[in-house]
């Protein structure tokens, strides 16, 4: 490459950075969480807003001579040591994805169900004579009172009904 001093480049690599793995423990000894980085002390801010941060009584760091090596020390130390507060790497990762999985078979079926009450609504207030534009809004309130029903979509539903709303049902002037 014309302009690069390839010996130049191949001896001003950065050495590895060493990290920590940290672990934060509770007043009785309870170990609550294990992580790694490079500032534990920034990390340790970061960790403030954490509702089991109140806990923390007791700090220990392990430094490794790279975020590689202190990443792999994190992962065996949390499926080894199996802090209260940690969810990767652990079963109750497991647990969480399985109940995503699950919710999302569920909205899925409930989504479903909802697009086929709508059709079925709309279909029938068009053969009963409603004005094609009333058979729609009879079918879309259909469709959200469905979800509703569920229990599965509050915060969609709410912003499907303020949609619903007339300009001057939501802004009084």
């Amino acid at each position: 490459m014309p302009g690069v001093n390839v010996m130049e480049a191949a001896t001003t690599e950065e050495a590895p950075r060493p990290a920590a793995v940290y672990r934060l423990w509770g007043i009785n000894g309870d170990l609550l969480y294990i992580g790694s980085s490079y500032d534990p002390q920034r990390r340790y801010q970061e960790h403030r807003d954490k509702p089991w941060w109140p806990q923390v009584a007791r700090r220990t760091e392990e430094w490794q001579e790279s975020r590689a090596n202190a990443y792999r020390a994190e992962l065996k130390a949390i499926a080894a040591e199996n802090p209260q507060h940690n969810v990767y790497g652990t079963d109750r990762e497991t647990e969480a994805m399985r109940q995503r999985t699950e919710m999302g078979r569920v909205r899925g079926a409930v989504q479903r169900g909802a697009y086929q009450f709508s059709w079925d609504v709309l279909l029938d207030a068009s053969r009963s004579g409603l004005p094609s534009r009333e058979a729609h809004r009879l079918s879309q309130e259909a469709f959200i009172d469905y979800l509703d029903a569920s229990g599965a979509f509050p915060d969609y539903v709410k912003r499907l009904r303020d949609q619903q709303r007339p300009d001057w049902a939501t802004n009084p002037t």
